[in-house]
C-alpha cells in the first residue's frame, strides 16, 4: 500500500491520493478524518472536488491497463469542533456531503460507516491471492 502516491494516467498526474494499491486492479484511496485539528479536517473536504473532478479520466483510463477503483472513507462528522460556531460547522458538513455525492455520481465508492469498510475490506481480500502456508 503505497502512501501519499500520485495517482497517474498515461504519465500524467491526477491527485495525490491518501493511499494507493496496484495488485489485480489499481485501487485509490482517500479519506477525510475527523481529527484533533480542525485545519486538517478541512485540508481534507477541500481537496475533494478536486479529485471528483479528475475521478472519471483515472476511472475510464484505458482497457490496456489494469481496472481501476476508487474509495473515499468519510467520517459522518457528527458535531463541530471546539472553537467552531454551527454557521461554520454547517458550512464544513454541506461540503463534505456534497464532495460525498459528486465522487458517488463519478463513480467512486464512499465508505461512511464500519460496515461499509468491513464490506469493502471483504470484497478486497477475497480478490487476493492466499498467501502461501
Amino acid at each position: 500500500m503505497l502512501r501519499y502516491s500520485h495517482v497517474m494516467v498515461d504519465a500524467k498526474s491526477l491527485w495525490t491520493a491518501y493511499r494507493q494499491v496496484v495488485n489485480g486492479e489499481v485501487l485509490a484511496f482517500d479519506k477525510v478524518e475527523v481529527a484533533n485539528f480542525i485545519g486538517y479536517t478541512s485540508n481534507e473536504i477541500e481537496r475533494l472536488p478536486r479529485v471528483a473532478e479528475r475521478l472519471e479520466t483515472f476511472l475510464t483510463a484505458p482497457a490496456s491497463t489494469k481496472p481501476r477503483r476508487y474509495a473515499l472513507l468519510a467520517d459522518q462528522f457528527v458535531q463541530p469542533f471546539p472553537d467552531q460556531t454551527d454557521g461554520e460547522f454547517k458550512a464544513m458538513r454541506d461540503d463534505l456531503e456534497q464532495a460525498v455525492e459528486l465522487i458517488t455520481k463519478r463513480g467512486g465508492t464512499v465508505l461512511r460507516s464500519r460496515e461499509d469498510v468491513e464490506r469493502f475490506a471483504d470484497e478486497i481480500d477475497a480478490k487476493l491471492p492466499r498467501a502461501a502456508s
